[in-house]
């Protein structure tokens, strides 16, 4: 019905370049990530790069770098897992082909997708599942990247790989 309150979710596309930092103070020194990274509930992407060598390096340097710009009481840190975000084979925005991108919108539908997935196989077993749980989900299934450990957050990967195999298996 038209009265009934909704929770709204949005997407909101930012360019701030390489070098451009929060300009609110106090904030993180590190930070790259924007006010909407700092919202309850948010599920926050990274990009990696899934193609380098897992003996290497494998991030993306345009990806954005936590923790949120601001201390949050209770809240997970933030990005919460990373995605695949170079090289990206997907559908060409308002043609009918196809084209190579990337960054972290790649990295966020990958991980939209999972949520969707899991999302979807929660309502098949006549449950729902909090945002909360889906965060929980996502962080203990993470893959570690790098020298992280299982469990570890780091700035640039979060809590590691968003992994489908141990999502859903």
């Amino acid at each position: 019905q038209a009265s009934e309150a909704a929770t709204v979710h949005a997407w909101l596309e930012r360019d701030d370049g390489l070098a451009e930092r929060s300009s609110l103070l106090p904030c993180h020194p590190t930070s790259t990530l924007s006010c909407l990274a700092s919202a309850p509930g948010a599920i926050v992407v990274a990009g990696f790069d899934h193609r380098a060598d897992r003996t290497g390096s494998q991030q993306f340097p345009l990806s954005s770098l936590g923790p949120t710009p601001w201390s949050i009481p209770g809240a997970l840190p933030v990005p919460t897992v990373v995605a695949p975000g170079v090289g990206i084979w997907g559908a060409q925005s308002k043609t009918a082909g196809f084209a190579t991108t990337s960054g972290t919108s790649p990295a966020a539908a990958f991980v939209s997708g999972l949520a969707a997935l899991l999302m979807e196989q929660t309502i098949q077993s006549g449950q729902r599942i909090r945002s909360s749980e889906l965060q929980r989900r996502l962080t203990e299934t993470a893959m570690p990247l790098d020298a992280q450990a299982k469990g570890d957050w780091h700035p640039r990967y979060g809590f590691g790989a968003a992994n489908v195999q141990h999502l859903f298996g």
